[in-house]
């Protein structure tokens, strides 16, 4: 579970990382199964929800920038999806357009681990040491697309 400032924290990361303001949710995806679920409101909001139920927080840094890659790649029709309640949507097998999605989404958040790893333990070592996902979470706020 994450706590209010790292959701803040996260906001922050998200428009630095996309481009796009994104309201993240420390809720279980609408789609069973699912860590991580993006969809758009009807007025237009992009929402990313992330489950608490996430065993620890390198997996948890492994599916928040999967899904900020997705955001920042492709698009999301508006919808009332977001207003479904966790876990009561069944969980579609993914074609080969979404399949390329993810790969695409795959590699990004990858990318953007690799360069917030190595700048977290550049820029503040001391917190890396005790609080690695934070620490991340810091050193992605200074990220440019130039730097990859």
């Amino acid at each position: 579970m994450m706590n209010k400032v790292q959701l803040d924290l996260l906001h922050l990361v998200a428009l630095q990382l996309t481009g796009k303001d994104i309201q993240i949710r420390d809720r279980e995806p609408a789609t069973r199964d699912l860590l991580g679920e993006i969809h758009r409101d009807l007025e237009g909001q992009l929402v990313i929800d992330i489950s608490p139920k996430i065993p620890n927080d390198q997996k948890r840094l492994d599916v928040i920038l999967h899904e900020f890659a997705h955001a920042k790649h492709h698009n999301y029709r508006r919808s009332d999806y977001y207003k479904a309640a966790p876990a009561s949507v069944p969980k579609e097998p993914l074609d080969n357009w979404d399949r390329l999605r993810d790969h695409t989404a795959e590699k990004e958040a990858a990318a953007w681990k690799t360069w917030g790893n190595a700048k977290a333990r550049q820029l503040i070592p001391d917190l890396y040491k005790i609080a690695p996902f934070d620490a991340i979470i810091i050193a992605l706020l200074t990220f440019k697309e130039e730097d990859k």
